[in-house]
């Protein structure tokens, strides 16, 4: 049965056994609020990062005490995202380095990490990149169902876990 054609879908929505015509404006609304946090987020990481917003392009690797992080740097050499993986501290416990290096809640355990995009560069394959690095590069070990994610995070996520198997 036919619902109704969404404007940005190009088939027409069919009604399943466990889904609405709701569904996709929820989602919709979700991946709007995310975007919103997105862009109050990445001030925050050029603030934490306020001494590598320009850097020889590619992907640059700042070790701490609590979490690593993978910085994206563009052509240009400007700071475009970035990738923090939560660890356990190597010594016990002891002061963090650097801002963006800290630990505690849900979101901050080891296997955790943190993709943060410039919003103006979303889609552009920069999560992708830094996913690349840290999985396959790195072998860091990342655990992806601890993770809480955005619906774009969730869809990166699953097509980088589909694009591992053999």
């Amino acid at each position: 049965m036919v619902l109704r054609k969404a404007a940005w879908a190009k088939k027409p929505m069919r009604r399943t056994q466990n889904a609405s015509a709701v569904q996709p404006r929820v989602a919709a609304l979700a991946e709007r609020i995310a975007r919103g946090q997105l862009r109050v987020l990445w001030p925050q990481v050029m603030r934490e990062n306020r001494h590598h917003l320009k850097d020889e392009p590619g992907i640059h690797l700042d070790e701490g005490t609590y979490a690593n992080q993978l910085r994206y740097h563009d052509s240009g050499g400007v700071l475009r995202g970035i990738l923090v993986l939560y660890h356990e501290a190597e010594d016990g416990e002891k002061e963090a380095e650097h801002e963006w290096d800290h630990h505690g809640d849900q979101d901050q355990q080891p296997g955790c990490i943190w993709i943060v995009v410039d919003p103006k560069r979303l889609r552009q394959g920069i999560g992708k990149a830094l996913l690349n690095e840290a999985v396959r590069r790195r072998d860091w070990p990342i655990d992806f169902d601890k993770q809480r994610k955005t619906l774009s995070g969730a869809m990166l996520i699953r097509k980088f876990r589909e694009s591992l198997r053999p």
